[in-house]
């Protein structure tokens, strides 16, 4: 789970343009064929979720769920700066809730 997160939002912070596109309102509501694509990316992310431990497992499949849809809303803040990246400050201060929950969660 750890390393699953590390690497995605290891993605957001090395390409937010791609990052961002990916998760694009107007592009997936549009195209059945993206919302396709990520309901594959989804699932894949639910199975290592589902994998994990840390969250009692009649819960994990809605964890992942929840995860992945922080992620999504992520891509959306990144979106809506300028630069296309988070201030240091607000992507500090999520990690360190998104930590929070999982742990309070589990």
């Amino acid at each position: 789970m750890r390393a699953g997160a590390h690497a995605f939002y290891g993605f957001a912070a090395a390409e937010p343009a791609l990052f961002t596109l990916m998760f694009d309102s107007r592009l997936l509501a549009g195209h059945a064929s993206l919302r396709a694509a990520e309901q594959s990316l989804l699932d894949l992310y639910a199975a290592s979720v589902e994998a994990d431990e840390q969250f009692p497992a009649g819960q994990r499949r809605d964890a992942a769920l929840a995860l992945w849809t922080m992620g999504r809303g992520v891509a959306a803040m990144m979106a809506s700066e300028p630069t296309g990246r988070l201030p240091a400050e607000v992507l500090e201060r999520f990690f360190a809730g998104a930590r929070y929950v999982v742990r309070r969660t589990s």
